[in-house]
Order: structure tokens, then C-alpha cells, then sequence
């Protein structure tokens, strides 16, 4: 055991992200119960990216690459690759690089989101058209014309959710041209892509909505689950959200105003902040103060072995309960594991999975996972778990308000290589 502490030691120090700038201040205004809370910087235009914006994600095996889109609204509409520049913690603070075109997506507006698959779903307006966009393509594979299937006007954002685990998945919609959310199935087709089925409205009207992004109720001044929604009118909208995933009602204006149109929105998996894209302007804002528990990175997914999964319970305080732990389920039972942490992120290949700490790395000592009522190198039923106290926490110097990010580390013993197992990562901050 100790040979394997000093192998994963000495492959762990290897890993070094150091990625520094200085971001542009804004004066734009953050309101309601969020106003102290969040504060939100102007990045600039993105290098190479034509025309006006439209919808921003992250590549989803590189947090390090954001796509936009360029000539947003017009026929030469398209995608492109933008590498980011963040500091010390992981925030992004600039651009890195100039831009380069991904594929063609006519007529791309404000929604931009994965499916299953690696699949690339984008809105074209005012076509009224869903594009799809297969892995290595150099444009889109599909296209749903989404009059057909009950979307009025034209389709300005998109989001792929799953309501419950292991459910189907829906596709939400948004059309600004008549104020509508809409919710409707997304079934693969068998071939890549997928089918999209009667679209339903949903909740309340939404002035002028672009793309939304979901937030959980454990953010600062979040007391329920919510969805933001961009606005051409200049602002972003906080609305509560039913157990499909659908728009309640309004709960206030998150960004009060902002100078042009908010169109495009997405979360940075590294650190939770909010990136969004103002579509005449052709710049991007971000807003940092999003703390709440929450995963991000990839896990080991490896043909014959266990794919790891993070997760925690209870709150990470130092008064009050002391009820923290954080686990990593469908591990190999029985086998040898640890769980490693830092104070930013990163998400850097390592071991065909990904390092999703930058240094410098701690390790909490060595753990071996529970049988988990499974046996066998393969039953991936193992469990590794380590509680989080509240003298654990004042040991390590973690005070209220310290952001940690940790993720754990299990020897494979399946006859497939590699050595060792990552699981996903855990971002969670430390509460009074």
C-alpha cells in the first residue's frame, strides 16, 4: 500500500496548471435578493469570432475550450472554439487565444447545448429550426423544424435536462418573438441524433427570452431551484422551476441591466460561474459568486471497468451539524483508494480519466472501499467515504466561505488498463 501512496504521490505532482490574468471591470447591476452577492466583469469581445453572438458552452471534454456562436442569426451562422484564460482559481478572466471555426450551424441564436452523445444542439432564428451537430462534423447531421412539433414564432434558447434520474430526457425551449417556454421530449433517433416531439408551453410568458441556465437552490439568495433566462431587453430573469424542470413563476430581474442584448448563457463546470454573451455587442460578461455543492469533470468511463461517481451529504459547516461527508459510489469493492483535494480546479487527462484538482494537491490518508453488498474486481458496488468535520475542517485551515474541490482516486483491479480509477470531482464551499 505504501508503494502505491508514493507511485499515485509522485504522479499526482506532475500535474501543474498555471493559468494567470486580469479581468475588465463592468458596472453592470445584479438585484434582488442577490444584490452583495454576485458580482459580474466584462471579458471583451472573443478573438476570431465574426459577426454578432449567439450561444456560448463549454466543450464537455475541455472546460478550457468555450463555443460561440458567430454571424449569429444569418445564413452564414456557425461555431466556433475559443480557448479561455483563467487565474489562480480557475476563473475565467480573458481569452487565451483567437478563435476557430468548429462547423457550420445557419442561423445559430442563443441556444448551444450537448445531448447524449457529444451531440452539439443549437437554435437557428428566425427559422424556427433545431440543429444537430454529430461529434467530428463539419456542420449540421439534422435539422427539426420546430413549427412542426408546436414551437410558435421562433426558437431562441435550448437545454437538455433529464427531470429524474435515469428518466427520459426533455429539451426546453424558448421563443422571444411570443414570450413563450416550451417543454417537449427527446428521443434518439438511432442513428446519432435525436427526435423531438410535441412541444408543450409551460409557466408564464418571458419578455423577449434567450437561453437559460439552471441554478440549485444552495447558491447564495437561491432559497428554490431556478432557471435564468437572457433577455434582448437587456436584463436576466430568475423564475422558479416545477419538478419537470418548467419556469413557475418570476422571481425578479438576477442582472438588472445590461447594455445590449443578452442572448447566449452558459455555466463554467469548473467553478460555477455564469458566462454570458451579448449578441449585438459582440462581448462577454461573467458573474462569479456561485457557491453551492455541485459536481463537475469526468469520471473514468472505461469498457470492462467502474466508472466512479462523487457525492456528498449534509452541509460542509463549522457549527451547527456536524453531518459533511463526501463518497464515491460504483467503485471495485475491497480495493485501495484515497481521497485528494485542493482550492481550484482543473480538469487535465490523466490515467484515460481526468485530474480534476490543480496544485497544489492534498491527500487524505488512505481508504479501502466497503463491499457495498457486491464482490468481485468488476461489481463496481464499492463505496469510499470520508467525513468532512468540523475539526477536519479547522485543521486544515478552511474557514467559512473557502471554496474546496476534491475527488477520489481507487486502484483498478480489472484486467483493464489503467491502474487507477478518478471519479467526477465535488465543488462545495464551507459555510459559518
Amino acid at each position: 500500500m505504501q508503494s502505491f501512496e508514493r507511485f499515485l504521490a509522485g504522479s499526482l505532482s506532475a500535474a501543474l496548471f498555471l493559468l494567470a490574468a486580469a479581468g475588465r471591470a463592468s458596472a453592470q447591476v445584479i438585484g434582488g435578493p442577490w444584490s452583495g452577492q454576485y458580482g459580474i466583469a466584462n471579458l471583451g469581445s472573443a478573438p476570431g469570432v465574426p459577426g454578432f453572438y449567439g450561444g456560448v458552452v463549454f466543450a464537455p471534454d475541455d472546460p478550457s475550450h468555450l463555443l460561440i456562436g458567430g454571424n449569429a442569426n444569418t445564413s452564414i451562422g456557425a461555431v466556433y472554439s475559443i480557448r479561455v484564460q483563467r487565474d489562480s482559481l480557475g476563473h475565467i478572466v480573458g481569452f487565451a487565444s483567437s478563435a476557430t471555426k468548429l462547423a457550420d450551424a445557419p442561423f445559430v441564436d442563443g441556444g448551444l447545448a450537448f445531448a447524449p452523445g457529444g451531440v452539439l444542439l443549437y437554435t437557428a432564428f428566425p427559422i424556427n429550426v433545431l440543429g444537430q451537430i454529430q461529434p467530428g462534423a463539419s456542420g449540421p447531421s439534422k435539422t427539426a423544424l420546430l413549427a412542426g412539433v408546436g414551437v410558435g414564432g421562433s426558437a431562441g434558447g435550448c437545454a437538455v435536462v433529464r427531470p429524474a434520474p435515469g428518466g427520459p430526457l426533455r429539451i426546453k425551449l424558448t421563443s422571444p418573438g411570443i414570450a413563450r417556454w416550451y417543454d417537449a421530449p427527446l428521443t434518439p433517433d438511432g442513428n446519432g441524433g435525436f427526435d423531438v416531439g410535441l412541444a408543450t408551453p409551460r409557466g408564464p410568458a418571458v419578455p423577449s427570452a434567450g437561453s437559460m441556465v439552471y441554478v440549485d437552490a444552495d447558491e447564495p439568495g437561491f432559497a428554490v431551484d431556478t432557471a435564468l433566462v437572457t433577455s434582448c431587453n437587456g436584463f436576466v430573469g430568475a423564475y422558479s422551476l416545477d419538478s419537470n424542470g418548467d419556469i413557475v413563476s418570476l422571481l425578479g430581474s438576477f442582472v438588472l441591466s445590461i447594455a445590449g442584448c443578452a442572448d447566449g448563457m452558459t455555466v463554467d463546470p469548473l467553478t460555477g460561474d455564469l458566462l454570458i454573451a451579448i449578441w449585438d455587442l459582440k462581448r462577454i460578461h461573467v458573474v462569479r459568486g456561485f457557491t453551492g455543492t455541485a459536481t463537475y469533470c469526468s469520471a473514468s468511463a472505461i469498457v470492462g471497468a467502474c466508472s466512479p461517481a462523487i457525492g456528498s451529504s449534509g452541509t460542509p459547516s463549522l457549527s451547527g451539524l456536524d453531518d459533511f461527508v463526501v463518497s464515491a459510489a460504483r467503485v471495485p469493492p475491497g480495493q485501495s483508494g484515497l481521497e485528494i483535494w485542493s482550492l481550484a480546479p482543473a480538469q487535465a487527462p490523466y490515467y484515460s480519466a481526468f485530474l480534476c484538482l490543480s496544485q497544489p494537491i492534498r491527500r487524505i490518508p488512505f481508504l479501502v472501499s466497503a463491499a457495498g453488498g457486491g464482490a468481485g474486481a468488476t461489481s463496481c458496488t464499492g463505496v469510499l467515504s470520508h467525513p468532512w468535520t468540523h475539526s477536519f475542517l479547522g485543521a486544515n485551515g478552511l474557514g467559512a466561505g473557502t471554496t474546496v474541490y476534491t475527488q477520489f482516486v481507487v486502484r483498478n483491479p480489472a484486467p483493464t488498463a489503467p491502474a487507477l480509477l478518478l471519479s467526477d470531482a465535488l465543488r462545495f464551499t464551507v459555510t459559518p
